[in-house]
């Protein structure tokens, strides 16, 4: 009898069950959602509710369902995805006109 492989993160070797992550695949590794958000924080100038936001979002899940997983409202998982969407936007005006 063989024992399959509890699927968890990569990075981390978090076991997913255990701790309630949301895996996504990040360039070909498992990868959970705290791992993630913390790597797009460090790189960007995301808040940490927006990077979880981008995180979650990347992952797939949709507007619905980060607000009931966060518990919070959809219209908060709307604005942060506003912002973040501005914020991109500001970054890539900045890299063309530095280009």
């Amino acid at each position: 009898m063989s024992v399959e492989p509890v699927p968890g993160c990569d990075r981390c070797e978090s076991p997913a069950e255990d701790l309630g992550l949301i895996l996504g695949d990040v360039d070909g590794e498992q990868v959970c959602h705290v791992c993630r958000r913390q790597e797009m924080q460090s790189q960007t100038n995301l808040s940490e509710q927006e990077s979880l936001t981008a995180t979650l979002k990347e992952f797939g899940m949709t507007h619905e369902e980060i607000a009931e997983w966060g518990d919070i409202s959809k219209s908060t998982v709307d604005e942060y995805s506003r912002r973040i969407n501005s914020k991109v936007k500001r970054a890539r005006r900045t890299i063309d006109l530095l280009g």
